[in-house]
């Protein structure tokens, strides 16, 4: 039963008894005037603007400072009362499963000591999750932390300007987790639909604001050279050609190929024959001796060596389907495999696959867990955007964009994944979170979108007609009474 459809039964069905207004009305004071609450929520953006940026990687690496944010908020979350919300969504759920069921494994992992470092990681990304459905309680709130997320990213690709290095021939940052060309370009890639969810929220001439900054991300994108983070930024213009109403999508078709056009023309030569080959390099018009080295050992190399990763990690799967092989063991693990069955040695590296390297580290039910968590996140957005067409509720305008932008940026999370380790980080941990409290703040603001309520303005008319705001599908009960009635 889809969001719409409960609501409709309660509006049309028997009659409900609603708590009086002032009640909610001194719910949400209690809320905004709770400090603890309100400190932690600064710290928490304070953080993921440090975990987003990266800026002290490259300015004082020896700073411990995040440590000391991530550390004050989860323990503002705590005394305020509010770090285990998490529960009352499906996705925390989702989340605090495969947390579970990382520790479950770890006592059968192939070398429990080397293991110990990802179950922290892990933990750290969960708790970053709890934080940020506990601290995040108001439509607003979700706004200002999209936005420094959208901000955080820019700063990171600024840096490149100054302190980027070239490493092959791509784009990096000397130190950090922005080292690794990959996970920059598909950071980088994570705030295209948040800008231009900025630039839907502006009038003219600000709308212009959120395009120029959108210019060092996308130069920084291109540099990094990620032929993964490129197959992303194609899923991102599908969906959003998808989404586009009729007339609209032959205006977007034009400006992308403009936009990837233009950017390839400018491209080092290197570079642009990079995002076109894959397994074979006779096609690439490279006259320099080196860059066609480069090009032959390194980047066809590469794509052989990932397609053997993807078919050892699922062996692997297979030959250990329960727990695993353990956390972060997959490395030394696939060298030993290939050892014994005499196949070509590599270099131990990660799958480069989050699904294959969750099935063959953590076992096939934490992968089954894991698509709980993607499938969640996906359809809790769609119970939103299916709003815009019903008959009892006028979703404002700002909210549909939001569902839209959030969308936009788990399916580049999902595709890019498929190119990427990252089970352990923090994305698919901040990003479902993200979406779990924009989900839980649209069900509790619901009650004043209903049509009806619009109509009549006293406050307490508007409090007797509205049903209470059923439950959003993929996040569970959440919150029963509405934390405040802005429209």
């Amino acid at each position: 039963m889809t969001m719409i459809k409960g609501l409709e039964r309660q509006s049309l069905g028997r009659s409900v008894t609603v708590e009086p207004v002032v009640h909610s009305l001194q719910v949400s004071s209690s809320v905004s005037s709770n400090p603890m609450l309100a400190l932690g929520y600064y710290l928490l953006l304070a953080y993921v603007f440090l975990a987003f940026s990266r800026v002290l990687d490259i300015l004082t690496p020896g700073l411990r400072l995040p440590l000391v944010f991530y550390g004050s908020m989860a323990a503002a979350t705590l005394l305020s009362g509010c770090l285990f919300r998490f529960l009352k969504t499906s996705i925390g759920r989702w989340l605090l499963a495969l947390s579970l069921w990382l520790a479950i494994t770890t006592p059968f992992s192939s070398w429990r000591g080397a293991s110990l470092q990802f179950v922290v990681d892990m933990y750290r990304s969960f708790i970053f999750a709890a934080v940020i459905i506990g601290l995040t309680t108001e439509m607003d709130q979700v706004y200002k932390l999209i936005r420094i997320i959208a901000y955080s990213i820019m700063i990171g690709a600024v840096l490149s300007f100054f302190f980027g290095e070239l490493s092959y021939g791509r784009l990096i940052l000397p130190r950090g987790t922005f080292r690794d060309p990959n996970q920059y370009a598909m950071t980088l890639l994570l705030s295209l639909p948040l800008w231009l969810w900025i630039a839907k929220g502006l009038s003219f001439p600000a709308v212009l604001a959120p395009f120029v900054c959108l210019i060092p991300v996308f130069i920084a994108f291109l540099r990094a050279g990620s032929r993964g983070a490129a197959i992303g930024l194609a899923a991102f213009c599908a969906v959003q050609l998808w989404q586009a109403s009729l007339a609209r999508k032959a205006i977007l078709f034009f400006m992308m190929v403009v936009v990837v056009g233009g950017a390839l023309a400018v491209l080092p030569t290197y570079l642009k024959e990079r995002y076109f080959t894959l397994f074979n390099a006779d096609t690439a018009e490279i006259g320099d001796v080196r860059e066609r080295q480069q090009l032959e050992g390194g980047d066809v190399g590469s794509s052989h060596a990932r397609l053997a990763l993807l078919l050892t990690s699922i062996d692997m799967t297979l030959a250990h389907p329960l727990f695993g092989v353990g956390a972060g063991q997959f490395p030394y693990q696939a060298w030993v495999y290939r050892a014994e069955h005499g196949q070509p040695r590599m270099l131990a590296t990660q799958t480069h696959n989050t699904f294959t390297e969750v099935s063959s580290e953590l076992g096939i039910p934490a992968l089954v867990i894991f698509l709980g968590l993607v499938i969640s996140s996906f359809r809790a957005l769609r119970s939103v955007l299916k709003l815009k067409s019903s008959s009892l509720y006028r979703l404002p305008q700002r909210v549909i964009d939001t569902a839209e932008a959030l969308l936009l940026t788990m399916v580049v999370l999902t595709v890019c994944s498929c190119f990427l380790s990252l089970t352990y980080g923090p994305l698919f941990f901040v990003i479902p979170a993200i979406i779990a409290v924009f989900c839980r703040a649209v069900q509790n603001d619901l009650p004043g979108w209903r049509i009806d309520s619009i109509a009549a303005p006293p406050v307490a008319i508007r409090a007797a007609q509205r049903p209470p705001a059923g439950p959003v599908p993929g996040l569970g009960p959440g919150l029963r009474r509405p934390v405040s009635y802005r429209k």
